[in-house]
């Protein structure tokens, strides 16, 4: 159990359990990070989070790490990416994909494929290599320039890595390969995923989402664990929201997203009113975890 603040009106102190976790809110308004941040301090476990916003100052007492990635070049991999890229799911150019990723170990390697394909390309294939070079474009270019770590070196405690000098689809990649080192040597950790409806969105695919579900199904045996935040969390895949045993509710105003993150949570658990979530105040939150709802002041 973890300290979460204090019951408003009775004044008792709130615990609860470490575990999954989705947090709700209006940005700028609710105090998710500040929330996320304290949480991760006071449950004394090594945590990581991203920072993602050009000029944002969440998680600034936590010691900057170095951004990690690791090149991949699996069809799956590659396709995710362009899905995230064109906010969409493509099937279309699913074939041309698995085709070039064959023989190819690394995303610049892929370019080179897809230019060399394209030299003789005629009629679709041609429209669809050039779709392709278009895209890896955004990406390949931006990974040659980064000073990024061979390993992700994770000091005890909470730690923060700066993502924000980068477009959306190379944040994705360091997100990404930042959960798949956890899920392959970390222990006791947890990982913070900002802006979760971006990063593991629930109508398209993301390069973030397969590792994500693999923290969430599996990480708890080793005890790590995935945190999620967002305004809206009806636009995050549903299998991580399900994964959630935690659920802190913050201040919204729009009705439609109060309605749908109430319905988000899971069966058993007591449903604030739509109005009492509406006139919440900033560091307010509904707690509601096993068969527990609380209104909580962090």
């Amino acid at each position: 159990m973890i300290h979460l603040g204090f019951e408003i009106g009775s004044g008792r102190p709130v615990t609860i359990p470490v575990f999954h976790m989705a947090v709700a809110g209006q940005t700028q308004h609710s105090g998710k990070t500040t929330t996320l941040e304290a949480l991760a301090v006071r449950s004394g476990r090594t945590a990581l989070a991203f920072v993602t916003k050009r000029g944002e100052q969440s998680f600034a007492t936590a010691p900057r790490i170095t951004p990690y990635f690791r090149d991949r070049a699996d069809w799956q991999f590659v396709s995710s990416i362009l899905d995230a890229t064109l906010q969409e799911k493509n099937k279309f150019l699913r074939p041309w994909i698995i085709r070039i990723c064959r023989p190819t170990r690394t995303l610049a390697e892929v370019q080179q494929a897809v230019r060399h394909a394209l030299k003789k390309a005629r009629g679709i294939h041609e429209g669809v290599y050039t779709q392709l070079d278009a895209y890896l474009d955004l990406i390949v270019p931006e990974i040659g320039r980064i000073p990024f770590s061979p390993a992700l070196e994770l000091q005890p405690g909470l730690n923060a890595m700066d993502i924000s000098g980068y477009q959306s689809p190379m944040q994705m990649l360091f997100v990404q390969s930042a959960i798949d080192w956890i899920n392959r040597h970390g222990r006791h950790t947890v990982v913070i995923v900002p802006e979760a409806w971006e990063f593991i969105p629930e109508s398209r695919g993301s390069p973030v989402k397969a590792s994500a579900i693999a923290l969430v199904r599996k990480g708890a045996a080793l005890s790590n664990l995935c945190w999620v935040d967002g305004q809206d969390l009806a636009g995050i895949d549903k299998t991580i929201l399900r994964g959630c045993t935690v659920w802190l509710l913050g201040v919204q105003r729009e009705a439609n997203e109060i309605k749908r993150n109430l319905l988000n949570i899971p069966a058993g658990v007591n449903r604030p009113a739509a109005g009492d979530v509406a006139r919440l105040g900033r560091g307010q939150f509904y707690a509601c975890w096993s068969d527990h709802t609380v209104r909580v002041y962090v």
